[in-house]
């Protein structure tokens, strides 16, 4: 060929190949499109008691009715009274339903929700949320295991009528109620809650929903948008409104049920329920190995269109759908064999779908399609209705049964039967045997007009699973939120094997490894079911585990036995082989098998040649087991020569070298003379000198071994024992650790010196000195014949729990103060113990992996899920208070009152007076320092220019003062947005905590509030953060006084007065005596001005894009303002400011948006200058930066004081020359009274409110409104801390016709808010006294809270330790129960993080607060966060009360135990469980032990024996 062919033949080929690849990709693509979508998981709640599919089931197969009386719990009793004709306003001509009577259940607690919020919810998020955690369990996933992946939420769910009722929402509630309600939420909680990334989508089509949303599921799956999808939906009725509709539409089924498809068909009976199911893709769930209950072949959506009528069916439009869904699943009507039609029992509605159904699937069929409904079992479920039918149909096919549809006496005669194949399912029926899959579809029609139409196909025959089930124990690990939730888990476990006593417990044993793992566990270890049970129900009383680590501990020569290790190879491959090379490395070293001699050696074991290389294998190996069940050591330790395994585990030493080192050493001690002996002794290290022996090991306090020739042994043994010591030799063929050790270590070292050394990847302690480096030769040298120090070396172990590997229990009773787990011991069922152990870190807290003893099997389907806890929470209407409407009741004013305080006596108290220093007036600190000093006290001035927090706190830390007195407010050097005194009184502030200084800080200012003319406005900034410190710091907080002009005795007496009393803490010193600020309703009556204000010309509005802004521009609209200039920093780029303008046009007034950074003076300037002056100007801008005095910074106050102080400033100063008809700036309550967690906003605000009472007294117009929260959005609908306590959001356009009232009385400021003083002083004052709302409560609210009087501490002083701890605790738990909104301190897990009991930055310091005034002290800020959980912060609480407990010595114990037996009489039963406990406690101490210990003899067994043995063996009578 020449090479024009070439070319073309290599152009053909290539095109070839091409084609296939598009082919291949093509069919590819077509099949992710139509690819099958496996039903994995089937959870449900559904009328009739219905908790399950299986429950689900038996109703169906019993031909159950669901139908029952409205529940008496939702207030319908006097929303819908009973009328047959239905007719009657309001009326329900039907007294049935389908109900979850218990819908307003919920288990608010393992999903971390607080009671408030979970109140707020409409209940069908809740059941979305339970059922959503059943769905994922049932399908063998850990719920908690998808956070972060591609999981979707596809919920249906129609009525949104929980939030409705309420007219207003109760104070507690707010913040959470929008969410709660929001229909938008209920997917995506389930997502948030779980951590999934995949698609939330709710849907509401009505009656359709839950097939809507498993089609739009399926869609995403394929699509790829998302890995496994969770679809269905969920129906609560609140309300009864659906009833009356129906019953006014005379739609309603005289006795509630729906009569589907049948010639009694009398109308709809409505019903409630939740339904869910798991999918994945096909391929996915047979790769990934999951259980496939059923797959959804096709599916499709349509609407009815411009039908008869909006809520009218349309047969064409469902016949289409149904065609529609055929063709997605490749299949024809005759494909499948039965359809669970939406029959809803209507007289137009049924025979519409019916005659669909005919014409779809009744022709050219051999055998009938049967119709039913599960509508018939359990009413109309709405919006689960679709996923209901799923369920019923999935459960038919498995059971290969089509049940009988209810109520049919014979099919509906409108319709044509004999038009097509189609038989109604009237009696139970054995599902058609095809020769193929078994094939349903499902329908719903929304009463939208949207349909849906569903194939489902039976399970494809699962693969023959292989048989990995093991003989003998396993373990159950079972897990719960709370100690109750546990227990009831293990009774839901034990009711199913009773049920079903043929079930594996190795199955049981799978499905419940796979569970989440939450904080209380239990485990039990048996091989049948009565085992496993008897072991969880006789663990101990659970209490939550917390993340851990976990120590190795190592033990020595003598923990040997015959057969070590022959039960765990047997059970545990990978021990088996981990063995299996150790002892095969050892194999050169040694002169006979060491398997052989461990297997059938007898008394070989107990050999040194043998028993030291047979521990070091068989831990060796146990590593490797614990490291399969995911046990990883933080830290190691071994005993003599189990440092060789530790060094091992650590890395140091490499397995061949570690099998040399063993070996010799072993070789080389065997073969050293006989004639040594080994002595243990309980007494302390120090008892035992001068005996002329070595001490071979400490191994705690009152624990040593004495080693050396057999004659010192025994001479010592008499002289300790003549003394009163007690002692026992020790069987052991030489003298360890001793002189007799000397002639091998040469040798030995010939051997160290061949080996190669690593650093440690795992801490390795050293036993023999604690700090010693391991990765030396010499060190293994000294090993050999120094002292073993096990106490010491274990006395830095910082390891929550510590494992004991080795072949026996011997470490674990010499550390009886420590949490330790033997993974073996003598004489005992390997395999037992070691699940035990195991059982016994995952209890711990220690993360462990079932699965070497797992078997990956099929678990059984109705496993009981999680054992939910429930509490009702349901918001009765009749409980929601009515909103405010009249203005004059949000109207609020601040007054001075006199105040009588007797003059100050300050005979013998310090007082520390803090001056700004040099340049600033210097008279009042030399005032009050003589006054105080002329009153009897000691003053100690400090000069604090300059200095920080830091500086600060080191200055404060040795004062001894009572009281702190600050004159750093009167700094007003210039600076760019924190004037210098506000900035260094923080510092102050925070330095007081820093330090612990217990004083109260009193903070004066001069001519900053409005107790007279105002002319320091820049110093108000310090009253707003002083108030609230005073919410964040009750004891170190002391009070504000503010003076005037220069210092005079009587001046000066007066504010010593002030703050020696310590009544008034909102003080003002003026001409005449003390002013005690309050805030009082506002005087209410005609307009102060002749005309009401009306705006011209130009207006301002700053933040005039924001929430607030925009309901101001309107409001000045409707006013008759013809100009606005809205002012924000980004101006026309902000969200809404076009549609903004464009109606505020409408309304006939021209808006203009700008750019401009009001804060920023050369950009006001410019503005001035460019645009010309404004008319009068609001100044509504400002940002929040939330956050406690502790954490704030100058940098985050300059933020928040910028946007509204400072740019408050410029406004101020840059319009004096002009002649404004208003100056009005947007406040905040934060600054008026304080807020929690908003100190920096706080100061802003208060300095707002006194530059419009500067500005009025220069003569120049000014009002500052102390804003509660808005409706609405913007800076007032953020006072989150105030909301808490009694502060209600108001209407926007209650609160403008409010600052419309003010304006026109020309009033300076005024507090505009909803506030329930009641509710509001009781949180204000439960942390301190303040007479601020005396006026408002009409009381005295300075003792308003409870503060406690004498403290308790007075009366729990005397209690012991334990005692303390516990009334601590209580105390803990019952102000974190009423700061949460719980009903009582058992809600409150003591052992649960505080981040997951719901607290914020803001409730933890309420929670400190409430705290410091029960105990009568001040405490750190961070009290709660630095501490995990309610029982770590009562006992730090104990130990700062009331300092570290006495510690007690053993011997002091056993003293105090013997007293008593000598003066108690026991009776039977007291004296049979004091035996066994003491029985207990003596295996603890003696099993394994052999070096230290006294076993309990075999044929001691009774409880007469047990106290003899005590009164022998350990001298007590």
């Amino acid at each position: 060929m020449n090479t024009s062919q070439d070319q073309f033949v290599e152009a053909l080929r290539s095109s070839l190949k091409e084609n296939e690849r598009l082919r291949a990709q093509n069919r590819r693509l077509v099949d992710a499109a139509t690819e099958p979508l496996a039903i994995i998981g089937m959870a449900c709640r559904f009328p009739g008691g219905v908790r399950s599919p299986e429950e689900l089931w038996t109703l169906l197969d019993r031909d159950g009715d669901g139908i029952a009386a409205f529940p008496v719990d939702r207030g319908w009793q006097r929303l819908a009274r009973f009328d047959p004709t239905g007719r009657l306003p309001g009326s329900v001509s039907a007294r049935e339903g389908g109900f979850l009577y218990d819908a307003a259940d919920f288990d608010a607690d393992l999903f971390g929700i607080s009671p408030r919020e979970a109140l707020a919810m409409d209940p069908q998020q809740r059941l979305l949320l339970e059922v959503s955690w059943e769905v994922l369990e049932r399908a063998g996933l850990d719920p908690l295991s998808l956070r972060g992946s591609r999981t979707g939420v596809f919920a249906g769910l129609m009525y949104h009528d929980y939030g409705s009722r309420v007219r207003s929402v109760p104070v507690e509630l707010e913040g959470y109620f929008t969410n709660g309600n929001a229909g938008s939420v209920a997917s995506g909680r389930v997502s948030y809650t779980f951590g999934f990334e995949g698609p939330a989508v709710t849907v509401d089509t009505a009656c359709s929903s839950s097939l809507v949303a498993l089609h739009l599921a399926a869609q995403s799956l394929r699509a790829g948008e998302c890995d496994m999808a969770l679809a269905g939906g969920v129906s609560v009725m609140s309300t009864p409104i659906v009833f009356q509709e129906f019953s006014r539409q005379q739609g309603m089924a005289a006795d509630g049920r729906c009569k589907s498809f049948a010639a009694a068909a009398d109308g709809a009976g409505f019903s409630e329920g939740v339904g869910l199911l798991l999918l994945e893709r096909l391929s996915d769930a047979r790769r990934r190995g999951h259980h496939i209950l059923a797959v959804v072949r096709g599916s499709a959506v349509n609407q009815d269109g411009a039908s008869n009528g909006l809520t009218a069916p349309n047969g064409p439009s469902q016949q289409r759908v149904i065609r529609q869904a055929l063709v997605s699943a490749g299949l024809s009507g005759v494909d499948v064999d039965v359809v669970e039609g939406h029959g809803t029992g209507t007289r137009l509605g049924d025979p519409i779908e019916a005659q669909a159904v005919l014409a779809a699937y009744g022709q050219d069929r051999e055998r009938p399609l049967l119709l039913g409904s599960v509508k018939s079992n359990i009413g109309h479920a709405q919006a689960a209705a679709g996923v209901a039918g799923v369920i019923k149909m999935v459960l038919a096919m498995r059971h290969g049964v089509v049940p009988r549809s209810l109520h049919i006496d014979e099919p509906t005669p409108q319709v044509d039967w004999s038009a097509g194949a189609v038989e109604l399912a009237a009696v139970r029926t054995e599902w058609p045997r095809t020769g193929r899959p078994r094939r349903a579809g499902v329908s719903s029609f929304g009463v939208s007009g949207t349909n849906a139409h569903v194939i489902v196909e039976q399970a494809p025959e699962a693969e023959p699973e292989p048989v990995v089930e093991h003989d003998g124990a396993t373990v159950w690990a079972v897990s719960a939120r709370s100690a109750d939730a546990l227990r009831a888990q293990v009774d839901r476990l034990a009711a199913m094997v009773e049920e079903r006593p043929e079930v594996s417990v190795h199955r049981v044993a799978a499905g419940l490894a796979r569970r989440a793992v939450l904080p209380y566990r239990a485990v039990g270890v048996g091989a049948s079911a009565p085992e496993l049970l008897g072991s969880l129900r006789s663990a101990p009383q659970p209490v939550a585990a917390g993340e851990t680590t976990v120590g190795f501990l190592f033990s020595g020569q003598g923990s040997q036995w015959w057969g070590m290790g022959v039960g765990l190879a047997g059970r545990f491959p990978v021990f088996a082989e981990e063995f299996g090379r150790v002892c095969g490395l050892l194999e050169g070293f040694l002169p006979r098998s060491l398997g052989e001699v461990l297997v059938g050696g007898g008394g070989l074991v107990d050999r040194t040649l043998f028993a030291q290389p047979g521990i070091f294998a068989v831990q060796v190996a146990q590593v490797a087991l614990l490291r399969s069940f995911g046990v990883c050591p933080g830290v190691v330790v071994g005993h003599s020569v189990g440092e060789y395994a530790a060094a091992v585990v650590a890395g140091v030493l490499d397995l061949v070298d570690a099998c040399r080192l063993v070996a010799a050493r072993a070789r080389l001690m065997d073969a050293l003379p006989a004639g040594g002996a080994m002595l243990a002794v309980q007494a302390g290290e120090s008892a035992v000198a001068g005996l002329g022996l070595d001490v071979a090991a400490v191994n705690g306090p009152d624990q040593v071994v004495l080693s050396g020739p057999e004659a010192a042994v025994v001479a010592a043994a008499d002289r300790l024992a003549g003394a009163g010591v007690r002692v026992r030799r020790l069987r052991v063929s030489h003298a360890f650790h001793s002189v007799l050790m000397e002639p091998m270590l040469a040798e030995f070292a010939q051997v160290v010196g061949s080996v190669e050394f690593r650093p440690a990847r795992v801490p390795l302690v050293s036993s023999v000195e604690v700090g010693a480096d391991l990765t030396v030769p010499e060190y293994w040298v000294r090993q050999v014949r120094e002292t073993v120090r096990f106490g010491d070396a274990v006395g830095v172990v910082d390891a929550g729990v510590c494992v004991e590997v080795g072949p026996d229990a011997t470490l674990t009773a010499m550390l009886p103060d420590r949490r330790v787990v033997p993974v073996s011991r003598r004489d005992v069922d390997e395999v037992v113990t070691w699940l035990t152990a195991v059982g016994a870190l995952h209890t711990a807290g220690v993360p462990v992996d079932w699965a070497p003893v797992s078997p990956m099997v099929a678990v059984p389907e109705d496993l009981p899920t999680y054992a939910f806890q429930h509490r009702r929470y349901w918001l009765d209407a009749d409980d929601a208070p009515a909103a405010r409407t009249s203005t004059d009741d949000l109207l609020y004013a601040e007054s001075w009152q006199p105040a009588h305080l007797p003059p100050a006596d300050l005979t013998g108290v310090s007082w520390l007076l803090l001056t700004p220093g040099e340049g600033v007036d210097a008279g009042w600190a030399a005032a009050l320092r003589d006054g105080v000093e002329s009153a009897g006290g000691r003053c100690t001035v400090l000069e604090a220019a300059g200095l920080d927090r830091v500086a600060l706190t080191g200055a404060l830390r040795d004062s001894d003062a009572d009281r702190v007195i600050s004159l750093l407010g009167f700094d007003e050097t210039p600076a760019p947005v924190v004037p210098a005194g506000l900035a260094v009184t923080l510092h102050l502030l925070q330095a007081l905590d820093d330090a612990g200084l217990d004083a109260p800080l009193w903070c004066l200012t001069r001519d900053a509030v409005a107790a007279g003319p105002v002319h320091a406005p820049a110093q108000a900034a310090i009253w707003g953060l002083g108030r609230t410190a005073a919410l964040e710091h009750p004891r170190l907080w002391g009070g504000l006084v503010d003076v005037s002009g220069r210092p005079d005795a009587e001046a000066t007496a007066h504010v010593l007065a002030t703050i020696a009393a310590a009544v008034e803490d909102q003080a003002a010193v003026r001409t005449g005596g003390v002013l005690g600020r309050r805030l009082s309703r506002a005087t209410t009556g005609p307009t102060w001005r002749a005309q009401a204000w009306r705006p011209e010309g130009d207006i301002w509005v700053t933040g005039g894009t924001g929430g607030v802004g925009a309901h101001l521009a309107r409001w000045l609209s409707g006013r008759g303002a013809r100009r606005v200039v809205l002012l924000s920093r980004r101006g026309p780029a902000a969200p809404g400011a076009g549609d903004l303008v464009a109606e505020l046009a409408t309304r006939g007034t021209t808006a203009t948006v700008v750019a401009c950074d009001v804060a920023d003076r050369a950009q006001l300037t410019a503005l001035v200058a460019r645009s010309g002056p404004p008319s009068a100007v609001f100044h509504a801008a400002g940002v929040l930066d939330d956050g406690v005095l502790a954490a704030l910074t100058t940098d985050r106050l300059a933020a928040v004081f910028g946007a509204k102080a400072a740019a408050a400033r410029n406004l101020d100063e840059l319009t004096r020359g002009l002649h404004l008809d208003a100056f009005v700036l947007f406040s905040s309550v934060a600054g008026t009274v304080g807020a929690a967690g908003q100190g920096g906003y706080a100061a802003a605000n208060a300095y707002l409110d006194a530059l419009a009472a500067a500005r009025q007294a220069a003569g120049r117009p000014a009002l500052a409104v102390s804003w509660g929260a808005w409706e609405a959005t913007g800076m007032a609908g953020h006072t989150d801390g105030l909301a808490a306590a009694g502060v209600r959001p108001m209407a926007p356009e209650a609160a403008l016709d409010a600052l419309g009232r003010v304006l026109d009385r020309g009033e300076a400021t005024a507090l505009v808010a909803g506030i329930d003083w009641d509710t509001f002083a009781t949180r204000f004052t439960a942390s301190r006294p303040s007479p601020l709302l005396t006026e408002l409560t009409g009381g005295d609210s300075t003792h308003t809270g409870g503060v406690t009087e004498v403290p308790v501490t007075q009366r729990w002083a005397a209690l012991d330790a334990a005692a303390q701890q516990q009334e601590l605790l209580g105390l803990v738990r019952t102000h974190a129960a009423t700061v949460l909104g719980h009903s009582g301190p058992d809600r409150i897990d003591p052992d649960r993080p505080f981040q997951e009991l719901g607290f914020t930055s803001l409730s933890a310091v309420e929670l400190r607060n409430r705290l410091g005034a029960a105990l009568g002290r001040q405490l750190p800020t961070t009290l709660v966060f630095d501490h995990p959980n309610p029982a770590a912060l009562a006992a730090e609480l104990r130990r700062s009360t009331f300092g570290e407990p006495t510690a007690t010595s053993v011997p002091d114990e056993l003293d105090r135990l013997e007293r008593l037996l000598d003066t108690v009489v026991l009776d039977g039963a007291t004296r049979a469980a004091a035996g066994s406990r003491l029985r207990v406690l003596l295996d603890r101490l003696t099993t394994g032990d052999h070096e230290t210990g006294v076993r309990l003899p075999e044929e001691t067994s009774d409880d007469d024996q047990i106290f003899d043995f005590i009164q022998n063996q350990l001298g007590i009578s």
